[in-house]
């Protein structure tokens, strides 16, 4: 960097001169640390998180830190681009640039400062980046209360118990441990093998293999607040284990389809609580893109123990459907899992630093990990970039080639700086940055002298100043003539020098400024680049006057401006003369005004009409005149005649081209280059030229001498050029050949076929059922590349991979996928009954690659295939192998489950048929009685065998016997059904109860019987197949109730005065309800007047007289000659029936007292 250059035309005249150079040599020795040691854009060193979620009682604070240099300013922005400021009491932003959120009470939270976007803001004089978006979120302090839901689970069984959290603080309370009893169960320490497991994500606790003593423990969850620490413990609950049901198909209490969220590298459990007796057989799958289910492959990353799979460091390919299916021979339960992995939302942009020289162009691209991006934003040192497709332009020079490439055309300084791409996705947002450096840069000017009007005899300063890289040197000229060539110019000095901000200043100092000095001065700043110029004239009041300069040249064709070097202040005219005939305005020349300049402009120049000599005359004011002869020289450049060369040139063959001018001066001198440089030798390109010509004869062409050629044709006049493009066309050959691929079924897949040549080759795959090219179909693919994500058998073929670009045939490679299927079975598990003493076919379907071994197991034991009632057959399929066990004559022993286990070298799979053989259900046996009632009883009886197929109901038969049959007739009578006193009664599977002991034991109520009568009962079950034997009858009593009619035709007789004497009829036998032990007589006396008769409040008698057979009483003891209402009763062991109706009797006349 030349930071001081001082040159004096002449010698210096001014002190003031001195005092510049000295008072810019102080000032770069006072530059700043970072313009010595350069500028570098804000980096962060730590950037703020995509979310802040805090409690109003606690606050929370932003932290942002960048570096650079200079150390950049930190400030906040809103999602706008607003500047955030500080609000009193809730929002302050610290010197440091920490943003602080103070506590607040609940009736100060702004949406504008408690839930909005903030982005932090780093900026120096190299740049200005921006943080990702930070979602901030106040969260008002609420109370709330957890609790775990009951659950209720079968012995043996799994059961998934949930501490339920309330949605609205769900987001930051967690579940940090659960305590059984005494025992305390983290998430970190529950292992997948375990009996009890916290699960990852959810915080839920599992149990495996529940125990009766499962039920007796209490247990409870523990939360924890994450904003504050504030921990709450839910109530103590004990898990409800119910007996086993051993016939129970798979049920589950778990939504048929759950939804699982996890943070990719974070573990997740898929829990699948069914339920069933017996204990059902668990399968999992995945479902690939087609809906096809697919075994699960364990791995280190896969651990699966039947009702629970761990995902271990869970990434994106674990996302998508997981089915799981429980299976036993009563039934199939199955739960589908949709697990979501976020991923975090990472950016990059390549390159990560361009340094790009001025004009040239720059191209940013994005690229992002996660697949669902929404936004994608671009900024420019914290600035905008409003998004425009690759037609349609933003800022000049800025073209968006897609939303995550970014073009920059033609840079220059207002293009250096940051380039961000700010991602969104649902979850979360991150940003990349990039930093464009220029290069070397054309100079730009930054300051410019202006046109001035002077007296003789000052100091007169001009000054320029100019940016660039490398830095540029100036050169002042006057009137187009270089300054330090001019030998009068002893007045003049000339100063650069490179300022604080990296401009280079250069200064023309005259002193004691002359008339003659004046004219049109110009400062040029050059690099390695390119240039720039600025021009103003310097009128110094005087006479007029014309400097002499040299010839002009110029090109014929071309226009040139000549202008008239003068000085002298005021000038009144100018005016143009050739041959000493003055020139006037046409269409071949134009004249500017004085105070433009007064030049001469000569249209389209031809050497024979405007070669020669041109006067220009200056006249003042005072009509004071001055000329000066210029010599104008017109040449002919060199004309070339374009060319090209031939087309569809291939490898191998031969070419020439001519490169000849039509027209130009002589001497012409012919070269040539290659895509702008000169023609290497090891093309072996012969060059052969003539006075008007030059000839390249190109041999055994070949992809080397592709490019752009071109020649070079220069004289006195002018150098001029023309370039015509070489395209050999390359037959396509290959750079990546494919080849035959095995894969796994279910992995993934990419098999890449490229090729080279020109024009580029087309690739395209084909699937074909053969290897004949007929039997191939196209297939859509991307990126030439072969892809599959799930490898299913239908994939596995004959693939060609066809590489095209016209020329020749084209490339062709058929290759093989075998698509290496494990033994597996579509099902895991099916139910298939059969009839007793009929035959039954199993039948199992393995698919696979050969060979498959197929082996059967029952009830987890060989088959004798020694009984002749068993045989197995085995057959090839298209894609796999039938097994067929067949027994003959099934028999109750042959139910239960089949295994038909398949394994070939890739693996193996089970395949469980659960046969149920049917038959007619055992007999109930132990029949009882439960309990016994008057008109109902509660019978009571061991579950029978159902025949493997479900009891629907039990028949209950039941006759009475009457009290004089003897026990051969209660034989007679167990043996004999079919009379019309029999009743039947059906009772439904819906109205059975059961009770467990050591059996499982049935019991129902049977209505309808009669008080105090003995009946014969017996039952059989039914279903679907048939009925059971009856079982022996049992002999019950029913209870008695009381009598329900009473005595009939009740009569008094008069014995005498004090007794009387009561008759009746005995009941109907069938309303005793029992058996008859006496009657109840009631016996009231009336009391007369002369309005009315009562016996309310009269003395009254009962008697009891025993005897069901009695049928006539005599009361004593009653009043003479009174009158009495009688009723009467009758009286069982259980109680007494209704009274008889009132009858009313007299007793006889006594003898008068006395």
């Amino acid at each position: 960097m030349e930071l001081l250059t001082i040159r004096f035309i002449g010698k210096a005249e001014n002190i003031a001169m001195h005092l510049l150079t000295a008072a810019t040599f102080l000032a770069l020795l006072s530059l700043p640390g970072h313009a010595r040691g350069g500028l570098r854009v804000p980096t962060f060193l730590q950037e703020p998180p995509t979310h802040l979620l805090f409690g109003n009682d606690t606050g929370a604070q932003l932290n942002c830190i960048a570096h650079g240099n200079p150390q950049p300013d930190i400030s906040w922005v809103r999602r706008d681009g607003t500047l955030v400021t500080q609000v009193p009491g809730l929002r302050r932003i610290s010197g440091n640039g920490t943003i602080y959120f103070s506590p607040f009470l609940p009736q100060y939270f702004r949406t504008d400062v408690h839930e909005a976007t903030y982005r932090c803001r780093a900026s120096n004089e190299a740049g200005t980046i921006l943080s990702r978006n930070v979602q901030v979120q106040a969260v008002l302090r609420r109370q709330f209360h957890v609790h775990v839901e009951a659950a209720e689970v079968y012995l043996g069984n799994s059961a998934l118990v949930k501490c339920v959290i309330p949605e609205f603080v769900r987001p930051y309370v967690r579940v940090i441990s659960w305590h059984r009893g005494n025992e305390i169960l983290l998430p970190e320490s529950s292992e997948v093998l375990s009996r009890y497991v916290v699960l990852a994500t959810t915080g839920d606790l599992y149990f495996r293999s529940v125990r009766s003593e499962d039920g007796h423990v209490k247990f409870n969850c523990l939360v924890t607040n994450t904003l504050n620490g504030d921990r709450q413990q839910s109530d103590d609950v004990t898990l409800q284990v119910k007996e086993l049901n051993k016939n129970m198909a798979p049920r589950s209490s778990q939504k048929p389809v759950m939804e699982i969220e996890v943070e990719r590298g974070n573990d997740v459990h898929l829990p699948c609580n069914i339920q069933g007796s017996p204990f059902p057989i668990f399968t999992w799958y995945r479902v690939s893109d087609s809906a096809a289910l697919y075994p699960i492959p364990l791995s280190q990353r896969l651990k699966l123990f039947q009702t629970l799979l761990l995902i271990k460091n869970a990434d994106e390919q674990d996302a998508g459907k997981w089915i799981c299916q429980a299976s036993n021979q009563f039934g199939e339960q199955r739960i589908e899992i949709r697990l979501k992995v976020n991923t975090f939302v990472s950016v990059h942009i390549l390159p990560q630093v361009q340094i790009v020289n001025s004009g040239g162009t720059a191209i940013f691209n994005c690229t992002t990990i996660d697949s669902e991006i929404d936004v994608i934003d671009w900024w420019h040192n914290g600035k905008p970039l409003q998004a425009k497709n690759a037609l349609n332009a933003g800022r000049d020079g800025i073209r968006f080639l897609s939303r995550s490439s970014l073009l920059v055309q033609n840079v220059g300084r207002r293009d250096q700086g940051v380039y961000q791409c700010l991602v969104e996705a649902q979850h979360a947002s991150a940003q990349a940055m990039s930093e464009l450096k220029l290069g070397d840069t054309v100079p730009e000017l930054t300051y410019t002298f202006i046109e001035q009007n002077v007296r003789p005899g000052p100091l007169i300063s001009l000054k320029c100043s100019a940016i660039g890289s490398p830095h540029p040197q100036f050169t002042w000229l006057l009137d187009s003539q270089p300054i330090m060539d001019a030998s009068l110019h002893h007045r003049f000095a000339i100063e650069q020098f490179v300022d604080i901000s990296g401009d280079v200043i250069s200064y023309l100092n005259i002193s004691h400024v002359r008339s003659d000095d004046g004219g049109l001065y110009k400062c040029v700043a050059t690099n390695s680049m390119g240039h720039t110029e600025h021009s103003a004239r310097l009128n110094v009041y005087g006479p007029p006057y014309v400097r002499a300069i040299g010839a002009l040249r110029a090109i014929a064709g071309d226009d040139i401006i000549m202008r008239c070097p003068f000085a002298g202040y005021p000038i009144d005219q100018i005016r143009w003369e050739k041959a000493h005939q003055e020139l006037t305005t046409s269409s071949h020349y134009s004249f500017a005004s004085v105070h433009e300049g007064g030049q001469l402009v000569i249209k389209n120049l031809e050497p024979s009409r405007d070669q020669g000599i041109y006067t220009c005359i200056v006249r003042g004011q005072a009509g004071e005149e001055a000329r000066r002869d210029v010599q104008l020289n017109v040449n002919s450049p060199p004309v070339i005649e374009p060319f090209k060369f031939p087309k569809n040139l291939q490898e191998g063959g031969r070419a020439q081209i001519t490169c000849a001018v039509s027209s130009g001066d002589m001497p012409i001198y012919f070269s040539w280059k290659k895509d702008e440089n000169a023609i290497p030798s090891s093309l072996q390109i012969n060059e052969k030229k003539e006075e008007f010509y030059s000839l390249l004869v190109l041999k055994d062409i070949s992809v080397r001498h592709s490019g752009k050629y071109t020649c070079l044709a220069s004289n006195a006049a002018a150098k001029v050029n023309f370039t015509a493009e070489l395209q050999v066309r390359v037959a396509p050959r290959w750079s990546h050949e494919p080849m035959d691929t095995a894969i796994m079924l279910g992995n993934t897949i990419s098999i890449n076929c490229e090729a080279e040549g020109y024009p580029i080759p087309t690739i395209t795959w084909l699937k074909g059922e053969g290897k004949a090219f007929k039997d191939f179909k196209a297939l859509s693919m991307r990126n030439n590349s072969l892809m599959m994500n799930i490898a299913t058998d239908n994939d596995e073929g004959y693939y060609l991979c066809q590489a095209t670009n016209g020329i020749g045939t084209g490339l062709k490679k058929i290759i093989r996928i075998n698509v290496n299927e494990p033994a597996r079975f579509e099902q895991s598990a099916q139910n298939v009954s059969s009839r007793r003493n009929e035959p039954i076919t199993l039948v199992c379907h393995a698919k696979g690659d050969e060979p498959i071994s197929i082996v059967w197991t029952h009830n987890n034991g060989r088959i004798d295939l020694n009984n002749f009632r068993f045989s197995i057959a085995e057959m090839k399929t298209g894609n796999g192998v039938d097994s067929k066990l067949t027994i003959v004559q099934s028999e109750r022993h042959d139910s239960g489950d089949y295994r038909c286990t398949a394994e070939n070298p890739y693996g193996h799979a089970e395949h469980i048929i659960f046969l149920a053989v049917q038959e007619r259900p055992d007999t109930p046996s132990n029949l009882d009685v439960f309990e016994v009632g008057s008109r109902t009883v509660k019978l009571s009886w061991r579950r029978p065998f159902d025949g493997n197929s479900p009891v629907l109901s039990y028949l209950v038969q039941y006759q009475p016997l009457t009290y004089l049959q003897s026990r051969a007739a209660m034989g007679a009578a167990d043996s004999d059904w079919d009379r019309t006193n029999v009743i039947n009664v059906t009772l439904p599977s819906s109205s059975i109860n059961q009770s467990y002991d050591s059996d499982i034991r049935e019991n129902a109520i049977v209505s309808g019987l009669s008080p105090a009568t003995t009946f014969l009962i017996r039952m059989q079950a039914i279903n679907e197949i048939d009925r059971s034997a009856y079982t022996d009858s049992i002999v019950i009593k029913t209870q008695e109730e009381a009598p329900t009619e009473a005595p009939s035709n009740v009569q008094v007789q008069t014995s005498s005065e004090n007794e009387l004497i009561i008759i009746w009829q005995i009941p109907p036998r069938a309303s005793w309800n029992g058996e008859l032990i006496g009657y109840t007589i009631n016996c009231s006396e009336e009391k007369q007047n002369i309005n009315f008769i009562s016996v309310v409040n009269s003395s009254h008698k009962s008697v009891i007289v025993s005897g069901w057979a009695t049928t006539k009483a005599t009361l004593r003891g009653l009043r003479k000659y009174t009158r009495y209402a009688i009723t009467v009763r009758a009286l069982n062991s259980f109680g007494s029936g209704p009274w008889s109706a009132s009858i009313f009797g007299t007793t006889a006349e006594g003898e008068l007292w006395p």
